[in-house]
């Protein structure tokens, strides 16, 4: 996601699981679906309900790095710098629209929801993936294995 250039959410329905984001690790996998039907949920909601919406993404993106993050530095992930480069990106962003959302504008935070919905497919593959296969690896010795239907 750039640098905010562009600029436990409970949903209303159940988003069945979007197999295209499975890493393989469930609290992975289960937080990344959250993540994105909080994200489209956003995308058509009313200003009333966009306010506390993107608060509470923030707060679950943030409680989602920190688990990564910590995972990362526990399992000494060679990775680890590049991945966090990212995640405190994604995070000056979110601080970035919050503030603005808080001096009324909230068009850069819902720009900001829209472009997290094509950011994070793209991240999940090219970092979380990596990351999880890794974890895998030193649970297990192998690599895992993804059906996809």
């Amino acid at each position: 996601m750039q640098a905010f250039a562009l600029p436990a959410h409970e949903s209303t329905h159940e988003a069945p699981p979007d197999l295209s984001l499975a890493t393989g690790h469930a609290q992975f996998d289960d937080d990344h679906d959250a993540l994105m039907a909080a994200s489209l949920e956003l995308r058509v909601a009313s200003d009333e309900a966009f306010d506390a919406g993107f608060a509470a993404l923030h707060a679950h993106f943030a409680d989602h790095f920190a688990t990564e993050d910590e995972l990362m530095a526990t399992h000494d992930f060679a990775s680890r710098e590049c991945h966090l480069d990212e995640h405190a990106a994604v995070l000056r962003s979110f601080d970035e629209a919050r503030q603005l959302l808080r001096e009324g504008r909230r068009e850069p935070a819902r720009r900001m929801t829209a472009e997290i919905v094509n950011w994070l497919p793209g991240h999940i593959d090219a970092l979380d993936r990596q990351l999880a296969k890794f974890l895998f690896h030193r649970r297990t010795g192998g690599a895992p294995v993804l059906l996809r239907r």
